[in-house]
């Protein structure tokens, strides 16, 4: 194993101003000995210089049941295969109440809770978003 020598005497550093958010940083940086530095380039900026706005990604809300009912939402987007409960229809926990075709992958979406079918507002056959309301079990 050799020994790594680091001679710190012939450093050569340089400050730049960096901008982050709006908020300005000075950030020094060292650089190898010999290193040249085109300051033709360092004070050029682009002709179409343009502050792009970050794309900012809200979360859905989620709907909000009556007390006693809950949902079944649409985990992603889909088409809806079947249902397989019927309003007015009593449900356990972990059945299975709708098949939802996703990303080319059946997907079975069961009960929340013990009740009854209160609500399917769609059929089979429509396409749905992400959080669509596929179904309400009034427990």
């Amino acid at each position: 194993m050799s020994d790594i020598k680091i001679d710190l005497t012939k450093k050569q550093t340089k400050t730049f101003e960096v901008y982050v958010d709006n908020e300005k940083f000075n950030v020094e940086v060292v650089l190898p000995e010999g290193f040249k530095i085109d300051e033709k380039m360092l004070n050029s900026k682009p002709k179409d210089e343009k502050t792009i706005p970050p794309i900012v990604h809200l979360p859905n809300p989620e709907p909000q049941f009556p007390q006693g009912e809950h949902g079944i939402l649409a985990p992603m987007p889909g088409n809806i295969i079947s249902y397989e409960k019927k309003i007015g229809e009593k449900v356990k926990t972990g059945d299975t109440v709708l098949v939802l075709e996703a990303m080319k992958m059946y997907n079975n979406l069961c009960a929340p809770c013990d009740g009854v079918i209160k609500s399917i507002p769609f059929k089979p056959g429509d396409n749905v978003k992400k959080y669509d309301t596929l179904c309400i079990v009034e427990a």
